[in-house]
């Protein structure tokens, strides 16, 4: 029970501190017929202000990620530079690689004709416009 309060504490602590280096909170002190009142402004309007650039960024960085993805699985087909790799919940991705993408066979680099039907990958994909294509397949076999 007291590492519960203590982690309260703590953390009323940092939140406290760090709202008053931002601007959230200004502490106030007025010092009448000997005694001392302490007060602490909560300013609303940087606390929405702050709320609203970190749901920006983070909209920004969902949007990468979503950009680029990871998709992992069985090689099923190779024609030319587009390999279709059937996942684990047996949907299949027809991913196209980029003309400079990265090719790696258990740690070492190789290149896409190395690589065989029935081979395990995980594909890194890059969001070009509306297309995805591959910027890096990593095919583990197994020595």
């Amino acid at each position: 029970m007291f590492k519960v309060i203590g982690a309260l504490v703590v953390l009323a602590a940092v939140v406290l501190g760090i709202g008053y280096f931002t601007g959230w909170f200004t502490f106030t002190s007025t010092t009448e017929a000997g005694s001392t009142k302490i007060g602490l402004e909560v300013h609303g309007d940087e606390i929405k202000k702050d709320a609203k650039q970190l749901g920006e960024k983070a909209k920004g960085l969902v949007e990468r990620i979503k950009g680029d993805a990871l998709v992992t699985g069985t090689i099923r087909s190779i024609d030319g530079r587009s390999l279709d790799v059937e996942t684990e919940d047996g949907k299949t991705v027809n991913v196209t690689l980029k003309s400079d993408a990265a090719i790696v066979i258990d740690g070492d680099a190789s290149a896409l004709g190395e690589i065989q039907v029935g081979d395990g990958a995980v594909v890194q994909l890059e969001k070009e416009g509306d297309m995805k294509s591959a910027r890096k397949v990593v095919v583990v076999r197994g020595r």
